[in-house]
């Protein structure tokens, strides 16, 4: 599999040019940053009411012109947001099929637009956005499960390699938990002969 820096190469090889490797996604939301779009989707419920919450959050998944096909193929959007959002989630557990099939994905639904002396690819629609920042993640292995069983939104960003929680609170005290349980069942007999030697 060529990865996208190999492929700008090849390609700058090829056409006797140089281009920048290196691919930054910016984005640019004036809701909470705390939790990014793939995030949401990922975690997104089951139901009617949850595919809502994540589009008066965000924004609809494509744009007026692509909702308008989609609408015209008489499926209902929820099944469909449900549709990506497993997709996502598969590929979120490491389904390699997956992967592949949003990496398929990106090849569209993009527009130029020049800033001063800067070329910017810009997302289209918001799935576009979402699988891209999705792939940039999944490719540093940043993304990751929660492994607390209980935990409602399990798909997360972990901010280092080491991370096994999302961060939300109860998920953190599981986790805290789990640690003094292994710290007991590894040191308590230990601990326990010394506390009583002490008396």
């Amino acid at each position: 599999m060529t990865t996208t820096n190999e492929a700008v190469k090849v390609v700058a090889q090829k056409k006797a040019f140089m281009a920048s490797s290196k691919l930054t996604i910016f984005l640019v939301h004036p809701q909470r940053k705390s939790e990014l779009p793939h995030e949401a989707l990922a975690n997104m419920g089951d139901d009617q009411a949850a595919s809502q919450a994540f589009a008066a959050r965000w924004g609809g998944l494509w744009t007026e012109k692509q909702a308008a096909a989609v609408a015209a193929t008489g499926q209902e959007l929820e099944a469909i947001y449900r549709t990506l959002r497993e997709l996502l989630q598969k590929a979120w557990r490491g389904d390699k099929d997956a992967i592949v099939q949003l990496e398929g994905m990106t090849a569209v639904n993009f527009r130029w637009h020049y800033t001063g002396k800067r070329a910017e690819l810009v997302p289209e629609d918001l799935w576009t956005a979402i699988v891209l920042l999705f792939l940039r993640d999944h490719a540093a292995g940043r993304t990751a499960i929660c492994v607390n069983p209980d935990c409602p939104a399990p798909y997360f960003i972990r901010k280092r390699r080491t991370q096994k929680f999302c961060e939300s609170g109860p998920c953190v005290e599981y986790g805290a938990r789990l640690r003094a349980n292994k710290w007991w069942h590894e040191h308590g007999g230990e601990w326990r002969k010394k506390s009583k030697g002490r008396k």
